[in-house]
């Protein structure tokens, strides 16, 4: 149990250490930042464990997409930082859509009955 809690330890620091030094890096490529901002960014990215790291990734990437070095973000935090969407199903039947779909067969079957 001691290795297991002290292994989950190492890594959570592992991350936190990680994530804020890729926002610093982040924060100090940032061109449209002045110095007090990049202080205080910088700031927030190590006094808050991972969390400031992600406001601070998310904030510089809003403003200056290129300041942040993609391949050295990690998968878990790259969809929340980049905003990438969910790649959409394209084998997905509408027609299996429990809002839409069963309506509008229902509705066919009872012959239009809205209102004509």
């Amino acid at each position: 149990m001691g290795i297991v809690m002290i292994s989950g330890m190492v890594f959570s620091i592992a991350a936190w250490v990680w994530m804020a030094l890729i926002a610093c890096i982040a924060a100090g490529n940032d061109e449209t930042l002045s110095k007090s901002q990049k202080s205080a960014q910088i700031s927030i990215s190590v006094l808050v464990p991972i969390f400031g790291a992600i406001v601070v990734l998310h904030l510089v990437h809003q403003h200056q997409p290129d300041a942040i070095p993609r391949r050295l973000v990690p998968w878990p935090f790259s969809s929340i930082i980049f905003g990438e969407p969910i790649p959409e199903n394209e084998l997905r039947d509408d027609r299996e859509n429990p809002l839409t779909g069963n309506i509008e067969r229902i509705d066919r079957a009872l012959g239009g009955m809205d209102g004509d």
